[in-house]
């Protein structure tokens, strides 16, 4: 996960980009005299710039303007249908690597757990590495691995999560969450989620009470399962792909279209507060 502009202040050059499915925004325009803007929010620029646009994921401009992709995966073309047979070993091994990786930061961290299937095998694969010596904690000034779930009270997350902290083990946190708290907040969400998408904003407003919360706790980063759905085709939905052609390319869509809401949601709720890895 990663914007970036670099400029160089002798040859007034600069280069940005976005990395390749979009979990970090980036937003351009131009002034009224010409100067350009570039900016990882919305607000940042809205007020100065003209004809903002928004970088789409895995592209990259300078100083024309003009973007262009960096990023040109097989997968991306809608008529290539693998056929290859899934390694389930190597599959395992490269998502365990890639949570043991996003483990290796030198801040406290925590694991968001709704009891779901894709942040329960998260959660279960960093709280091994923990236990295994391979991430150490000591180092983070913890002394356990922390687990967070919101919901109203007894909601099914909530109940459900609770089952997932206490066969891991986790120093697990509930918040709950009355109906007046979720309207209270919708106003500061929208600002900072910057879109006034319902889903988007229905989801987002629970997450962003969360991870104020998870701030005052004093934990800087948070692994979760966002993105696996759409990788995956686990929406209900799926159920009725008429052909695996079919449904190849709806998990393709949503992949490709992700960085517009489940990404955005989770990336600008959290940010406002701590840091959120998606997977």
């Amino acid at each position: 996960m990663w914007g970036i502009c670099v400029y160089n202040k002798k040859t007034g050059e600069f280069f940005a980009a976005r990395d390749h499915v979009g979990i970090i925004p980036l937003y351009y325009g131009s002034g009224p005299n010409g100067e350009k803007y570039i900016a990882s929010e919305l607000k940042a620029i809205s007020d100065i710039a003209t004809d903002i646009q928004i970088l789409e994921p895995g592209c990259y401009i300078t100083n024309d303007m003009k973007p262009a992709q960096w990023y040109k995966p097989q997968w991306h073309n809608m008529d290539y249908i693998p056929n290859k047979e899934i390694d389930y070993q190597e599959f395992r091994d490269q998502l365990t690597e890639a949570v043991r990786s996003h483990l290796m930061t030198d801040v406290p961290f925590g694991l968001l757990i709704s009891g779901g299937v894709d942040s329960s095998i998260v959660a279960a694969i960093a709280v091994r590495l923990v236990k295994e010596g391979k991430v150490n904690i000591k180092d983070k000034h913890m002394d356990a691995v922390h687990s967070f779930c919101i919901g109203k009270q007894d909601s099914p997350d909530i109940l459900a999560a609770r089952k997932v902290a206490e066969y891991l083990g986790t120093v697990h946190h509930e918040f709950t969450y009355t109906l007046d708290d979720g309207l209270d907040s919708i106003p500061d969400c929208i600002y900072h989620l910057e879109t006034f998408n319902p889903t988007t904003i229905r989801a987002g407003t629970p997450m962003y009470l969360m991870s104020r919360k998870i701030k005052a706790l004093g934990i800087k980063m948070v692994l979760s399962g966002e993105g696996a759905d759409e990788l995956f085709g686990g929406y209900l939905y799926f159920h009725k792909a008429p052909n695996e052609e079919e449904f190849h390319k709806e998990c393709i869509r949503k992949v490709r279209d992700l960085y517009r809401y489940d990404l955005l949601r989770a990336n600008k709720a959290t940010l406002v507060n701590t840091r959120v890895y998606i997977f």
